[in-house]
């Protein structure tokens, strides 16, 4: 393991102080696709933090419907590998990994991108093992440090059109839930055990970080949003701005539509996901 794939973006400190009472089954959950340039950095930055707690954790990637070599590294790497044989989208990749985990584990979901950093955990399980909350969310948005980190620097492609987007639906999130969430699309997330198999998720896509927040403040769960360092992307996102961000729309209303009229919504969606 060479020093240069691991190195640590916080001190092995930060990582003790925030982790180093965590006594709970821990499983990482990774949706992936077309990752080969990145994946590996990524699964060795997790195994690097959590070598420095002693403690195990199992890393969960699901595949889905890669057309790069990214299913031949993964088979290498010693983690759990579960597979989509053709592109359903992030949200069945999500549920996929989800069904996989038992009722009393605490789940992490990260981007296979590289725009998270494992080296942020402990900070999205802190409120957790404190009882401050049922859900955390790294909020890309809270870390304003210019040249630290910031998601506000971020060169994306587009990058200035997505964050606006991002804040837009921070806005209207904000209208229907009211509950003011920062980084609703953020996909580095800290679940408490049972959470998220009480959640009636629906969607296939992008859409599915919103309907988890919806859903789970239905519920009366607890969001928490911690500040989280952005990494490097090692691609561009594989969003469509427009279709995706009108799935995450109707998605976001639903959650004041009356129960017996949601299957609308819901069937809108789903009919979109189908022209990606």
């Amino acid at each position: 393991m060479t020093k240069e794939l691991v190195e640590p973006l916080i001190t092995t400190r930060n990582i003790l102080n925030g982790l180093n009472h965590v006594d709970r089954a821990i499983k990482i959950i990774i949706p992936i696709y077309n990752e080969g340039n990145s994946i590996t950095n990524l699964i060795k930055r997790i195994q690097y933090t959590f070598s420095k707690l002693n403690k195990t954790v199992e890393i969960i990637c699901i595949d889905d419907g890669s057309i790069d070599n990214t299913r031949e590294i993964l088979n290498k790497l010693g983690i759990t590998l579960l597979c989509n044989e053709r592109n359903l989208g992030k949200g069945e990749a999500l549920k996929k990994g989800f069904e996989y985990c038992d009722y009393y584990d605490t789940i992490i979901t990260l981007d296979g991108d590289g725009e998270h950093c494992p080296e942020d955990i402990p900070k999205l399980l802190k409120p957790l093992r404190n009882r401050e909350a049922d859900i955390v969310i790294g909020s890309r948005f809270l870390n304003t440090q210019n040249g630290n980190g910031s998601y506000l620097e971020n060169k994306k492609y587009l990058s200035q059109l997505r964050k606006v987007g991002n804040q837009l639906f921070s806005i209207i999130g904000t209208m229907v839930t009211q509950k003011y969430i920062t980084d609703t699309q953020s996909g580095f997330r800290a679940f408490g055990p049972n959470i998220v198999h009480n959640l009636n998720l629906k969607s296939s896509g992008f859409e599915i970080e919103t309907e988890i927040i919806i859903e789970a403040l239905e519920k009366d769960y607890t969001i928490k949003e911690v500040a989280i360092y952005n990494g490097e992307s090692h691609r561009d996102s594989y969003m469509n701005l427009v279709l995706d961000s009108l799935k995450i729309g109707l998605t976001f209303f639903s959650g004041i539509f009356p129960k017996n009229l949601k299957f609308i919504l819901r069937f809108l969606t789903a009919k979109m996901n189908k022209i990606r």
